[in-house]
């Protein structure tokens, strides 16, 4: 985070009394996630012990600089900013989520704290975005998040990606997508926001761009990358960088629904596989189905997840927890028994 704002410190201060005198709390393992409750945005932060206090992995001092926009027949909504979306946030379990609703959509957005491969911990978030029609209108319905990152911004490189290539001034990326996009902590090329772009379980975005925060914010929706541009926007805006996730518009009929899925933490080896967090469960619903009616589809996507997990696995130069290994080998075994019943 650059500089955003002019004017007195005190004034600063108490235009953000508001924002963060509401919070909802959420903590597990190395990860704390504070969703503010008047205006619907939230704060991650990494409590990793060697770090000794917690570490912002977003600019968190104002969490409303991180958001998603709705795109809506053309239209852009803002939603937490918006007046045309009612906001309703429910914590059950430890599974915060906030139901957004307007006369056309409602937008569930879904928080889930996991954990990566080479951690026994919590360490990472995963957050869905659900978004259904219930007008009785077909609709085109995109979404933009524009996620505020500061921790590269004292760094040569403002982002690294899983192929270690630096991106230092404005950028577009499109399909095929490294696995990881690196805000690297200052002084460290092995910390910070690891943003996974390209795994099992994780939305695949239409374009994803890297630009300067106050463009970005400013621009609601489209924006046309000059890759001669820094991240800077002088006089008031200087080496402050952000990241911009498209999923493009497509048509949604009433009463059906899109899903978008992202997964971001600090920064493991490994990454995260959001997929893999629900893969017991999955075991158990294929082990209480008969053969005849179980459903192959669901059975090949439970492949598709183990040979990614194992890639991922392979990758890591850390110790895999045993439990990581036995739930693996609980999963070849499934796996084999089903293939011997289709087979009778």
């Amino acid at each position: 985070m650059g500089i955003k704002r002019t004017g007195p410190a005190v004034f600063f201060l108490i235009m953000l009394i508001p924002v963060l005198a509401y919070a909802l709390n959420v903590e597990s393992g190395r990860v704390r996630l504070e969703i503010n409750e008047k205006t619907g945005t939230f704060s991650l932060f990494s409590l990793s012990e060697k770090e000794g206090q917690p570490l912002s992995l977003l600019y968190s001092d104002d969490p409303r600089t991180s958001y998603f926009s709705i795109a809506v027949n053309n239209r852009i909504y803002n939603l937490p900013a918006s007046s045309d979306f009612r906001r309703e946030i429910i914590n059950e379990k430890g599974q915060p989520r906030i139901v957004w609703t307007s006369g056309q959509l409602e937008v569930r957005q879904e928080f889930r704290i996991i954990r990566s491969f080479s951690s026994e911990v919590n360490n990472g978030l995963a957050m869905s975005l659900r978004i259904r029609n219930i007008s009785s209108q077909k609709l085109s319905v995109g979404l933009r998040y524009l996620l505020d990152t500061y921790l590269g911004e004292n760094r040569g490189s403002h982002f690294v990606s899983s192929e270690n290539r630096s991106i230092n001034g404005e950028t577009v990326l499109k399909a095929p997508y490294p696995r990881y996009i690196l805000s690297p902590r200052e002084h460290s090329a092995d910390s910070g926001l690891m943003l996974m772009l390209n795994v099992p379980g994780v939305t695949v975005p239409d374009s994803v761009i890297f630009a300067n925060w106050k463009r970005l914010n400013e621009s609601s929706w489209s924006y046309d990358v000059s890759t001669s541009r820094s991240f800077s926007n002088p006089p008031y805006s200087i080496n402050d960088s952000a990241i911009a996730l498209y999923f493009d518009p497509q048509p949604l009929l009433p009463g059906d629904e899109r899903l978008i899925d992202l997964a971001f933490g600090s920064y493991a080896q490994g990454g995260y596989l959001p997929a893999s967090q629900n893969v017991n469960d999955k075991i158990a619903d294929i082990l209480s189905q008969e053969k005849e009616t179980g459903d192959p589809e669901q059975e090949v996507a439970l492949v598709r997840e183990l040979i990614a997990e194992i890639d991922l696995l392979m990758e890591t130069d850390q110790k895999v927890p045993e439990e990581k290994i036995q739930m693996l080998r609980q999963l070849l075994e499934t796996l084999k028994a089903r293939k011997a019943d289709f087979e009778d």
